[in-house]
This record gives C-alpha cells, structure tokens and sequence, in this order.
C-alpha cells in the first residue's frame, strides 16, 4: 500500500515539473500572441481590408529595443484602402496606446507607415518596418509634419496601402501573472 502511495505523488510530482516546464516553455508565445490580439483586434476605417498580419519575436529584434534581459515583440498588419492618407491619419490619431506585452499598463504607441514611406527589414526572428531613416513612424510624426500626406487614392483610382505596427519588448523570465 505505502509503495502504490509513492508511486502516485512520484507521478503526479513528474506531471506537476513537466506542466510547469510546459509553462514556461511557452510563456514568450503567449505573451506575444495577447500583445498582438491588442493590435488586431483595432477596428478598421470603412473601406479598408486586411491584406496581411504578422507577429514575431526573438533576440534578432534586440537592436530596435535595447538588451537588457527582455524579449522583443512586433506586430504588424498590411492594409489596402481607398480613404486618403490624411483620412487615415485622422481615423488612427486618437488610438489610445495599447498595452505593453503581458501587461495591462498602456504606452506602446501606434506606428503607420504608408507605401513607399517604408523599409522593409528580415531577420531571423520575422520582420518589420521602419521609415527611410530606421527609425519609427508614429501618429505624432504625422501631427509634427503638416502637409506632408499625398492625395487621395479615391482620386488617382488606386488603393491606398498602409502598415500599422506595434513594437515593443516584456520580460519573459518567470513573467507569471
């Protein structure tokens, strides 16, 4: 009876160490997966549709958000439109900022680059988007910058694309909520 009785807290304490390693094996996805679930589930301007939608993350995005022990994370979405760069903007400018990854803090600032504004970067790990000069383009770039959108794609009968990009980083060491 006694050896039955170890046998079983034997199991169950190699399933309860195999669950937990389970669990944080997979933290870093989940992590991320909810961070970009905050970006996707962002309503679309009229007239907009989803071309594409993408998250990545691994050490190979390091230098886009420093070292220091966290895990970066991008998500982004490729959009076609036929509202007008300064529509837009303007649908985007009040986007309140999205939570930082496994957290319910707010301050990740939206990034929107236009087609032809952007760089495309591959890596390891995914990709992602900077403007011409590497850097982030955010709402405020846009604000900061009057006059700078080009015409409608409504008036030239072509569709407008667009990029909306979240990046950011967590700390996936025991990051156990």
């Amino acid at each position: 009876m006694k050896r039955r009785i170890f046998q079983l807290v034997g199991i169950s304490l190699v399933l309860a160490l195999l669950g937990g390693l389970y669990y944080v094996v997979t933290e870093q996805e989940r992590i991320s997966k909810r961070f970009a679930a905050s970006l996707y589930a962002y309503p679309l301007p009229e007239q907009t549709s989803l071309i594409e939608r993408d998250y990545f993350y691994g050490y190979s995005f390091v230098h886009l958000l420093g070292s220091g022990g966290a895990m970066p994370v991008i998500v982004s979405m490729q959009l076609s439109t036929t509202l007008s760069q300064d529509e837009v903007i303007r649908f985007y400018q009040d986007a309140a900022l999205f939570p930082y990854p496994g957290s319910k803090r707010r301050g990740v600032e939206l990034e929107l680059y236009f087609e032809g504004e952007y760089d495309f970067h591959e890596e390891a790990d995914g990709h992602y988007y900077t403007n011409k000069k590497d850097r982030p383009t955010t709402l405020k770039d846009y604000a900061s910058e009057p006059g700078s959108t080009k015409t409608t794609a409504q008036a030239t009968g072509k569709e407008l694309r667009y990029i909306l990009q979240l990046s950011s980083a967590f700390d996936y060491v025991l990051n156990i909520d």
